[in-house]
């Protein structure tokens, strides 16, 4: 290997049904390797907006406003950018520039056809904004909120644009070989090794066989990631310094991101040809397309009592702010997924399987269906008429604190190796009937460790199925954790102070566990080895001027 260059080498289950007994065999799955790391991109980001208040009569106010939010592609100033459509690989299209470059891969700076920047500008972001605030009453103790807005995404990183440039002719080469002819010492067998390649491409530059490609749909104006936003909130002064609010809070996700694999091995029964050679485009390797079609959606109540310490007395004194959020978040993304550009997993079934869509549809990977946080700030005992050395050491302290609970984040049960047969590497256990939660998943002897699932309500899925458990279906643990926290400020100059501060987080030192592992296939499936941070206590000084 050349020391210029990178590589990956990846060991899976999928030969010995342990990664790790892979590794020490040297069964290599997978071998990814590219010289260089170029970039040179440039963007520039603009926006217009303009808002106004309208006063529409006493008590009623409306906010109108309107943004401008183009999208422009990221440039890459040497023109270091590739354009890959299926219909131009059917056709034999070929590039005019690099001789050796495959069918329907096309660089348009080098006078190909295509979208110089991969992809197309999108201009008519224009963005709506609504808002109106309504004293019910007129009285200033109720009130009527709600407002509505278009955002729009057109701030995209340039990781995109960065994989092209590091791929094929522009990285100097890169390979992508599923199942490579070699062993681990030498992945690439006994044809001769690519490396060192050049940084700077030229008519007659290689592109060994599978190439791997990254590029934008081809032929589609390029849509940008969208978000509807709206809410509607109800605020009523339930006595002095003590509000209530109800909401309910919504949004709309459009033209998401999402990473797809065009290229995806196609499951032959009985056939024991190398995962490259049953692609649909031979002699490419994975073609990952960054593609705006996922959808999200969001429905929320949320509850709020606030009451505000500006009184006189100990219960005048008190600050609480307590919020509770009942929601769910459904979208169309696939578990894993790296929301950045390429990486994170791949959809599951091919890009062709009409069912697709339907298979990637369930709760949202950050959902939780229930939510408290409260905060509060307590006065404690002033010991006013007690003696010099006990009023300033015990008393005027205050004591704070947060309490956060929450019910399991949503899990997806993988099976952990490429049942399929696509290399897509997504695939998912089947549901065998039963519950799924049980007390499964350790050692006899295993410790620390806490069986959560039923580990005989899952099963391996059939050769060439993707599984049939359904995304974000297993709810993990829940969550509760509470912070305290005593201070006392001292006065030591006219304009300064000392905090004294005694803090503890998860005061109760209570097990918030982690998700157990959800790999069907790997040692341990369905039990717990992880919990977040136990109690923690410090103590700090601030100095106040």
């Amino acid at each position: 290997m050349d020391p210029a260059s990178w590589a990956g080498f990846y060991f899976t289950n999928d030969d010995t049904n342990f990664a790790i007994a892979s590794l020490e065999l040297g069964y290599l799955r997978r071998f990814v390797q590219g010289s260089g790391e170029f970039r040179n991109n440039r963007n520039q980001f603009i926006g217009l907006y303009v808002q106004d208040d309208f006063r529409v009569r006493r008590g009623l106010i409306l906010n109108l406003g309107l943004r401008w939010d183009p999208y422009f592609p990221w440039r890459e100033i040497r023109g270091r950018i590739q354009v890959f459509d299926p219909k131009d690989f059917a056709s034999g299209t070929r590039s005019q520039h690099f001789a050796n470059s495959p069918a329907g891969l096309l660089f348009p700076q080098f006078g190909d056809p295509g979208p110089e920047n991969g992809t197309t500008a999108d201009r008519n972001n224009l963005a709506p904004r609504l808002g109106f605030a309504w004293d019910v009453f007129g009285n200033g103790k109720t009130s009527l909120r709600g407002g509505a807005g278009v955002f729009y995404d057109s701030r995209q990183v340039a990781n995109l644009t960065t994989v092209m440039s590091n791929s094929n002719a522009f990285g100097g080469v890169q390979l992508d070989i599923t199942q490579p002819p070699g062993p681990f010492h030498r992945p690439l067998g006994p044809a001769p090794s690519p490396f060192p390649g050049s940084p700077t491409p030229t008519r007659n530059t290689p592109f060994p066989s599978p190439v791997a490609v990254v590029t934008f749909p081809a032929g589609e104006k390029f849509k940008t990631t969208t978000a509807y936003n709206w809410n509607l909130a109800v605020e009523r002064q339930l006595a002095a310094n003590l509000l209530g609010r109800a909401a309910y809070v919504g949004s709309h996700g459009s033209h998401i991101l999402e990473n797809l694999d065009l290229n995806a091995a196609v499951f032959t029964p009985g056939s024991t040809l190398a995962t490259d050679l049953r692609r649909p485009f031979r002699g490419l390797g994975q073609v990952r397309q960054a593609t705006p079609d996922v959808n999200a959606n969001y429905h929320s109540l949320q509850l709020t009592l606030e009451k505000r310490g500006a009184g006189a007395g100990f219960w005048g004194r008190v600050t609480v702010l307590a919020n509770y959020t009942y929601s769910k978040s459904i979208d169309t993304l696939p578990f894993g997924t790296n929301l950045t550009g390429f990486g994170g997993r791949l959809s599951v079934l091919s890009f062709t399987n009409p069912g697709r869509r339907q298979f990637e549809t369930g709760v949202s990977e950050f959902d939780h269906r229930h939510r408290i946080v409260t905060s509060y700030i307590l006065p404690l005992p002033t010991f006013s008429g007690a003696h010099a050395l006990v009023k300033h050491s015990l008393g005027g302290w205050r004591l704070g604190g947060i309490l956060e609970a929450q019910t399991g984040g949503p899990m997806t049960i993988l099976a952990g190796s490429d049942v399929s047969q696509t290399n897509i590497g997504s695939d998912r256990a089947n549901y065998a009937g039963g519950p799924v939660r049980g007390t499964a998943g350790c050692g006899s002897n295993e410790a620390p460790c806490v069986g959560y699932l039923n580990t005989a309500a899952f099963a391996r899925p059939a050769t060439g199925s993707a599984g049939n458990i359904g995304k974000g279906a297993i709810r993990g643990p829940g969550l509760f954790g509470w912070d305290m926290g005593f201070f006392k400020q001292f006065p030591i100059r006219e304009k300064a102070q000392i905090q004294l501060r005694f803090e503890y987080f998860n005061i109760f030192n209570r097990a918030n566990f982690q998700d157990p592992n959800n790999n069907f296939a790997a040692g341990g499936f369905g039990g717990i080895r992880g919990a977040f941070d136990p109690r923690i206590g410090q103590v700090a000084l601030k100095i106040i001027f």
